[in-house]
């Protein structure tokens, strides 16, 4: 025969196992059990209370298979857990309330939904409708017809290319070591000062101009030299014949980095044939509209050494 504890689900094969057990677990130290029903409580009140209202233990020797409510035809209220009756609801709620089996969550049990500790809520059994994904935000609508940008107008009357001195300290290598570029607007102070040309392209950024582009060969180039082979170059802007509006700038570079590395090579005394230089034809130079004419900054005429 085997000797069950309902309480931790486990059997033991004798008495003597199951009290020892009843008596040693840590589960039972602090509970009260009924021998009677197997089952524990915990404390000496809930014990006695469930003693006197369980009919189990109001039966008599000769009637055992049923609570006398059952004998008069009365209604009972069953516990299936111990297999035990009440004579009341009321009675049964407390002997689940003082149980220490009925306070623990029993999914399976057939008065799980009331076997709860009475300051928690019990668990709704309802489906838990299905939450829909959030709605993504539309992207705006973009226009048939955006309204056009006016083009950023330049405002710059002079260039400085500083992004270009390591190649002008390719050019005059191995004639001079090391150069430097003067990497500021200063003109003044300077040792040396030449005056020569570039070539380059403009664009006009005004809209309603009818004069778009141009190119030129003779765009002032100012060189200044200083000690230690350090120089410093400014490229003039030029102006839209239409609007007069100062043009964007596009420098041709390879003549750029060829004048001003021959005349750093000149000023540093390298002994240098001047290359051979053929006028290109082409519109004549707009002294009206060449920020370097108005400087004075610019060489123009058929006399001009361009190196």
């Amino acid at each position: 025969m085997d000797y069950g504890c309902v309480l931790c689900d486990r059997t033991f094969s004798s008495n003597e196992a199951w009290e020892q057990h009843q008596r040693d677990s840590p589960r039972h130290k602090n509970s009260f059990p009924c021998k009677t029903c197997n089952c524990s409580f915990g404390s000496k009140d809930a014990l006695k209370q469930h003693q006197r209202d369980s009919p189990k233990h109001q039966k008599t020797s000769g009637n055992t298979e049923a609570p006398e409510q059952q004998q008069r035809n009365l209604p009972t209220f069953p516990c299936n857990t111990y297999d035990c009756y009440f004579d009341s609801a009321k009675a049964l709620k407390s002997h689940m309330g003082n149980c220490q089996v009925h306070q623990e969550p029993f999914e399976d049990h057939p008065h799980a939904s009331s076997d709860r500790r009475r300051d928690e809520p019990a668990l709704s059994t309802a489906p838990i409708p299905p939450t829909k994904p959030p709605k993504k935000a539309k992207a705006p609508k973009k226009s048939r017809n955006p309204i056009p940008q006016p083009p950023t107008q330049e405002t710059r009357e002079f260039f400085t290319f500083p992004a270009l001195h390591a190649d002008i300290a390719e050019a005059v290598f191995p004639d001079i070591i090391s150069t430097w570029f003067r990497d500021n607007d200063n003109f003044d102070y300077s040792n040396d000062e030449w005056l020569t040309h570039v070539m380059g392209k403009f664009t006009c950024n005004n809209n309603v101009c009818k004069t778009q582009r141009w190119a030129s060969k003779k765009v002032p180039l100012e060189i200044q030299g200083y000690d230690g082979n350090g120089y410093h170059a400014v490229v003039f802007n030029q102006r839209c014949k239409s609007c007069e509006g100062l043009g964007t700038f596009v420098l041709d570079k390879e003549s750029y980095v060829e004048r001003v590395a021959y005349r750093l090579k000149k000023w540093a005394g390298v002994r240098m044939v001047p290359p051979d230089y053929n006028p290109k034809e082409g519109a004549p130079h707009e002294r009206a509209f060449c920020e370097g004419c108005k400087r004075g900054k610019c060489r123009d005429g058929d006399d001009l050494e361009f190196f």
